[in-house]
Parts: structure tokens; sequence; C-alpha cells
């Protein structure tokens, strides 16, 4: 990349960034069908801005490409926290450490899930990084092409690269991309052509850039009101060659339907197993993501994937395999007994079967969509787990996985699980305290005829009623989910496992599974070991009971009260002054609000202004450390010889700084006199006393070499004579000759070096 020669002024340097900033976010519209809403928008914009920014403060810096660099990924990372991922800043602005993890793996990560989750996509997570950082990268490049090439139309690259993405990677919807490439189009062509008149030797023609204006708004509004009604079919994207993963939230939980096994298919042939070991249950699905309403699964533990006949999942266990014969059981979610290994489908639509089938192995759950049906079979290889109740868990701690935080817990929840819990010092024995009280204590009841009233669901208001009345009355579909619940306020791992655990024993090895096998259990993870099961499910079953007739009571005759003593004076004028303090707090409650709005106020404008100022700052402040760190090592050098010597090359780099280049292997004198030349000042006697001491044959003492470094201050201070505020500035700011210093140092010791060989 060729630099220009001649600094752009800075105010042309700024019309220059709204416009390559503006065509870029006007590039991205084809990314709207995809998100969805507005938020993306203010990200794209955001990221403009400040690829823009950093551009044009390196550009007017003269900084090299290696520090733009930096300063764009700087500020790429800073306000990304707010603009991309905002949920994981703090206060919504500020940068935490998840915000810069998310934004530093997202950029490889978030355009896989940009292009498998379904549109419109939302915000959520690091959905908006790829827009954002496509926003920041290209107007950064358009911006440098802009103002640091001898061909400064180039920088139209930027907003076309942002629109070629954003068809790309946006929604098949056709005529955003019609609407995006017209505006680029016309507006790179205004601002090409106010760019050829700004840098030529005549004058703006006003009329030129109202017209320009006009002719723009119009093109907007055209493709804007006029583009949705034009049908030019639909068009290509990557997300349509992109398969999506299975997300398990867009299926209802199976604990949902929990009851309707026990009241609609209690004696109904669900499916039959051959080969099932003995005491083995039929894992159906993992829940593990609780919104309040329902324990739904998710893919925290793994991704439902694409795998072939044989499955690569390391387990411990007891390997055998099944034949399952689907009958009257439907659903997307494939009963199996442990962990696969392989699965081959045997009758049935069998391509159909195969390629939606998907299997999570940190779950142990595998799906079919878009689901099975009577007659289906397939064949199993699994790995059974192996019974933990000989296992000693007393001393392991829980394996800390990463789990969906519930929505929300009740109190009720938190006060049974402290309840039961109070002896209790591991881990494990808090686990086996909440399954004991919680079996102990409760009475198992499914709400179907000749047992006693229990209501289906697992919601907030039915667990709070099962651990707040007097008799904990329910199923599994309340007791897993409230010990699950009950750990997770404890801070331990805990999941909702829901299955079939057949009753009925095999004939001729095959296993009839009825849906009256329908159960839940909870697994803990611990070290080692894995996912243990726990059944907190009572045994006993609580049949309905009639009530006990109350024997009729006559009722007691009324009798007048005595009015209440009258209150001391001393005591009723301390209660009235109480209340009067009391209803003052009512009618102002405010008055407790009023300092903390103040303080969110000031927080909420310190951080919007201290952001922008944090990242010029943080630069800016590397920059004048190292020329003071420079300065401080030249002047204190352990050799006097060496302090004169240092003593010269300040100069040097200021006058490098100030826009001075010497040519090359030039003396001191001469060098001297090609800078007095430009730059004005009188430094050959300074040349030429630093010649004398440093080559000549006598010491030089410190209090001479101090006498020296007074000369060359004041001759710096000759060296800014004359020059205007913005240039001295600039050349505080320049690394000009912190890259010149380390290219000479480079070359001295290169030479060095072949010397010595």
């Amino acid at each position: 990349m060729s630099v220009s020669s001649r600094a752009r002024p800075l105010p042309l340097a700024a019309v220059d960034a709204i416009a390559i900033a503006g065509l870029v976010v006007a590039g991205s519209l084809a990314f709207g069908a995809a998100y969805g809403g507005q938020r993306w928008l203010i990200a794209c914009a955001g990221g403009a801005l400040v690829g823009a920014a950093a551009a044009l403060i390196a550009a007017w810096l003269r900084w090299s490409a290696a520090v733009t660099g930096l300063v764009v990924v700087l500020g790429y990372l800073l306000c990304g926290a707010g603009l991309a991922v905002p949920s994981t800043a703090i206060g919504g602005v500020l940068p935490s450490l998840e915000s810069v993890r998310l934004l530093t793996v997202g950029v490889v990560t978030s355009w896989r899930q940009l292009l498998t989750v379904s549109v419109p996509v939302g915000t959520s997570g690091g959905l908006m990084i790829p827009v954002y950082l496509t926003a920041v990268a290209t107007t950064a490049v358009g911006m440098c092409c802009a103002l640091r090439t001898r061909r400064p139309l180039w920088a139209l690259a930027g907003p076309v690269s942002m629109m070629l993405v954003a068809a790309l990677f946006g929604a098949t919807t056709p005529w955003l991309p019609v609407v995006s490439g017209g505006i680029v189009a016309i507006g790179g062509m205004i601002w090409a052509s106010w760019r050829r008149a700004a840098d030529g030797a005549a004058g703006l023609d006003v009329r030129r850039p109202i017209s320009a204006v006009v002719l723009l708004a119009a093109a907007l509004a055209a493709g804007l009101f006029l583009g949705p009604h034009v049908d030019t079919g639909m068009r290509y994207a990557l997300r349509e060659t992109v398969e999506a993963p299975f997300d398990p939230q867009e299926f209802p939980s199976p604990l949902v339907g929990f009851r309707k096994y026990f009241k609609d298919q209690k004696n109904s042939e669900l499916f039959t197993v051959t080969g099932l070991p003995d005491g083995a249950r039929i894992r159906l699905a993992v829940l593990d993501d609780y919104n309040g309403v329902t324990y739904n699964a998710s893919t925290a533990s793994g991704p439902f994937v694409r795998v072939g006949e044989q499955i690569d999942d390391p387990a411990n266990g007891e390997p055998a395999t099944i034949d399952v014969t689907i009958k009257d059981y439907q659903g997307v979610y494939l009963p199996e007994a442990g962990h696969l290994t392989g699965l081959t489908f045997e009758s049935g639509d069998e391509q159909g079967l195969r390629d939606g089938f998907r299997y999570s192995g940190g779950n142990a759950v595998a799906v079919v969509v878009p689901g099975l049906a009577s007659g289906d079979e397939y064949r199993a290889g699994v790995i059974v787990p192996p019974p933990t109740d000989g296992i000693d868990l007393s001393s392991t701690p829980v394996d800390r996985v990463q789990l969906p935080v519930p929505a929300r817990i009740p109190d009720a929840v938190k006060t049974a699980a402290g309840k039961f819990t109070e002896n209790a010092t591991t881990t494990y024995d808090k686990v086996a305290a909440i399954r004991k009280g919680l079996a102990d204590q409760g009475f198992l009841s499914h709400g179907t005829e000749g047992e006693e009233v229990s209501a289906s669901g697992h919601g907030l208001d039915r667990l709070t009623r099962l651990l707040g009345d007097k008799e904990m009355i329910g199923d599994q579909e309340q007791f897993a989910p409230a010990m699950a619940l009950m750990l997770r306020s404890l801070g331990i791992p805990a999941r909702v496992v829901m299955g079939f655990s057949p009753q009925t024993p095999p004939a001729d090895g095959t296993t009839v599974v009825h849906g009256s096998d329908v159960t839940a259990w909870v697994e803990v993870p611990f070290e080692g070991v894995g996912w243990v099961p726990f059944d907190p499910t009572p045994d006993d079953q609580r049949a309905a009971q009639q009530p006990d007739p109350q024997p009729e009571v006559a009722p007691r005759a009324q009798v007048l009260q005595p009015p209440p003593p009258p209150q001391p004076p001393q005591d009723a004028r301390t209660a009235d002054v109480n209340q009067g303090d009391t209803d003052n707090r009512k009618d102002n409650p405010d008055n407790t609000d009023h300092g903390d709005s103040i303080l969110g106020t000031i927080l909420t404008i310190g951080l919007w202004v201290g952001f922008p100022l944090l990242l010029v700052g943080v630069p800016i402040g590397l920059i004048l450390l190292f020329k003071a760190r420079r300065r401080k090592r030249r002047r204190s050098a352990p050799v006097m010889s060496d302090r004169i010597s240092g003593g010269w090359d300040q100069i040097v780099d200021r006058a490098a700084d100030l826009g001075f280049r010497p040519a090359q292997r030039l003396t001191r004198t001469e060098t001297a006199a090609e800078v007095d030349e430009h730059l004005g000042g009188s430094t050959k006697v300074l040349a030429r006393r630093a010649d004398a001491r440093v080559f000549g044959p006598e010491n030089v003492d410190e209090s001479e070499a101090e006498r020296f470094w007074a000369d060359v201050d004041a001759a710096l201070l000759g060296l800014n004579a004359g020059k205007s505020r913005w240039r001295r500035l600039r050349a505080a700011l320049s690394t000009v000759s912190l890259r010149q210093r380390s290219l000479r140092q480079r070359s001295l010791r290169q030479r060095s070096l072949r010397q010595r060989r």
C-alpha cells in the first residue's frame, strides 16, 4: 500500500469517514431479514463508527499499519461489549471477561451460529458479532484506502464487501440486496465526485452536493417503499445450503405430557424392547433448562449432531444390543437404554429416519425429526451405565458442569432445601438428604380415579403448592423437578431425566413397555463417576380419602366485649410520632430511590463519555510513555558519550515526528544542515559538539553532558517555533521516530554481526 505524501486536512477526512461509514451501513441492509427488528442496525452503525474513528486517528497521527490494526482490534473489543453482546457487558456498556471471550471466539464461531439459527435469528448470545465485526473491518479498510493511498476511490471496496457479506449471510429476501446495492452505487458515485472536486484546485459548487443528496434520498425512498412489492424470485443465500442443528427448544417438553401416559395410555403398548439388560431403565429425554413453567431440553451438555451408523461415544458400563419396535409411542425422542455406539433403522422410511437422526453424546439422548411412528424398528448398540449403589460418593466432589440458569426458583423450594440439608456436610450428603426428605415425606398420586387429588404440571405455582402444603402429594412430574431445583438453589448442578422403567418381566427376552411404566428421576454429575441417578419419588401410593364428618356444634351466644382501656398520654404521643414518620415515608416513596437514580444517571453518562476517551486515550498514553522512557534512558546513560549521542538522537527524532525525512548515511553535520533548511532552527553547532565529544580524545564529565542536554532542549523549542498547535500535537503523538529508531537499531545489530563474521 503506497502512502500518500500529503496529509489530508482533518475536516475533509472527517467527511470521508462519515461517507464511508454511511455506505457500509447501507450495504448491510440485506442483514435485516435475517436478524429481524432494529437492534442489529445499532450494532452495525456503531461498528462502522468504531472502524472509521480508529482509521481516522491512525491516519491523522501517521501510525503504522501494525499500530492501526492494534487500535482497530482494541476498539472492536472495547465497544463490542455494549454494541454486539450487551447482555454480558457490565452495566450494558463496559466490557467484561465474558464479553471479551465471546467477541474473541465469535470471530470464528458466530458465523456458523448465524447460518444455523432459523430466521429471524434475534440478537441473543453472539449472534450480532458478524454484522458488528464486518462493519468494523470494512469501514477501517475503506478509510485506510481513502486517506493513506494514492487511489482513494478504492475505499468503495469496503461498502461493496459489506454488501456481499450481508447478501450471503442474510435471508433469501430478494429485494433488500437490490435496495442496498442501489444506495451503495448512487452514494458511492456522489462521494467519488465530491472527493475528486475536493482534491482539485477549483472550488466546490454548492449545488452539486444538494442535488446529490436529493438523488440519494429519492433512491432510498423508492427502494424501501417499492422494493417489497417487486417479485424477483428467491435468491441464493448460504443458509439455504447449511443444515441447522436440532434445537430441542422448538419442540414441547416431553415432561408436559407425563400425565397422559397414565390417563390415556396406561395399559397401551408403547413399544417393545428385545435384549434389554435386567434392571436397565430406558432413557427418553434429558431436561436441564427451567423457564418457570416447564423443564425443557437444551444443548448445554452437548449439541445434537448427525452421526453415522457407528457412534464414538466412550462410556463405562455394560455393552448390549437392543431391538426396538414402535407401537403406540409418538414423539421425536428415541427410546434407548444408555450411551449409543451404533444405530440402524430396519423398517419404515429408513432413509428418512436416517436423515432426521441426531444424537447428543453429553446427554446420551437421540432424536428423529419429524418423529417416530407405529411400525418403525431399529437396532441400537448401547452401553448401559453400571449401578452406583456400591460406590462411596461421600468424599467425591461434584463436577461443575455448565447448565442453563433457571429462570426463577420458588422461595418454597429454597426453604425446603435448607430444611432438608441443615445437618448435611458434604455435597453427596445434601443430595441424599433432599432425595430422602422428598421420598419419605411425600405421597405418590397421579390424580387418576381412586387416587388423591393431584394436579399436573411442574410450574412455579405447582411446585410451591407441593412443598407448601401440609402433605406433599404428586408424582414424578413434580418430585423430580422439585429435587433438581432444590439442588440448583444450593449451587449443585442437576438435571431431570424422563424415561421408562418396565415393571413387567420380559417374555422370551422381549420387554413390553406400557404407558404406566413412564417415570422421571434426577441426575447429578460427580467427578470421575459421571451422572449419578437419584429417584426422589415416594413409594407410598396415596388413595383418595373421604373427610371425616364433623359434629355439629351449637352456636354460642354473642357477648358484647368492653371497650379497650385508654392509651397513656406518653405512649399515645410516641405512637403518633411513629405513625407520622411512617406516613411520611409512605407519602415519599422516592426518597430512597432519588439518590440511586442520580447515581445511575451519572454512571451511565460516565460510561458513554468514558468509552470513547478510553479508546483514544490508551494508544496516546502508550506513545507518550514510550517516548518519555526513551528520553530518560538517553539522558541517564551510564557512559557520558552515550548521553551526548542520545541528546543528538533526541533532536533527530523530533525532526522526524515533525515530518522531516533525512537521507540515508549522512553525518551529524550534514543531517543538521538539512534539518535547519526544512524546519528552521540552529542545530549545526550541536552536531559539531556531539561529534567532538563522541569521537574526541577528551573524557566527557557529567556537568558537560547536562549542559549539552540543556542546549538540546533549547534546540527542540526552536524546532517547534513557528509550527501550528495541531502540528506540534501530531508530532508529540507520532510514532515515526519510534519506528525509525527500531529500524536503525536493527540495522546496527545486523552490521555488527556481519563485522564479527
